[in-house]
């Protein structure tokens, strides 16, 4: 994010907790107090403005930054012979880090940023993934 780098001390791939730990670190630091959990009616321009309606207020702002994220709703897709599968099987909005997945196999389903981060962060720490 500008005017903000990521401390020194973080990874190449930061992880969920330490990017929360950095967006808090950077809300503070610029004075800003996000909304979350609301529900916006509206969203207009008003000359040099937006005009922000929600349930409970309006808010006028040059800036506005609307953060739902592509996977705010797990989805397995259909995948044929899944239901005959033994092991476990999860979304990567459930993965916290490699723990659990020690000394194991794992087959990452996706390549995009999240499959390639969640890869190497479980071959970083004794997994066996595979992509």
């Amino acid at each position: 994010m500008p005017f903000l780098s990521f401390p020194k001390e973080y990874p190449r791939y930061v992880p969920r907790a330490l990017m929360v730990a950095y967006l808090e670190r950077y809300a503070q630091y610029f004075g800003l107090a996000p909304r979350f959990n609301e529900a916006v009616q509206d969203i207009r321009r008003d000359g040099a403005n937006w005009v922000v309606e929600s349930e409970s207020t309006t808010v006028r702002a040059p800036f506005v930054l609307v953060v739902s994220g592509d996977n705010a709703e797990p989805v397995i897709p259909p995948v044929p012979g899944l239901q005959k599968f033994n092991g476990s099987v999860s979304h990567s909005a459930d993965y916290r880090n490699a723990a659990q997945f020690s000394g194991k196999s794992v087959r990452v389903i996706g390549m995009g940023n999240t499959g390639a981060e969640i890869a190497l962060d479980l071959a970083e720490n004794c997994a066996q993934p595979t992509i």
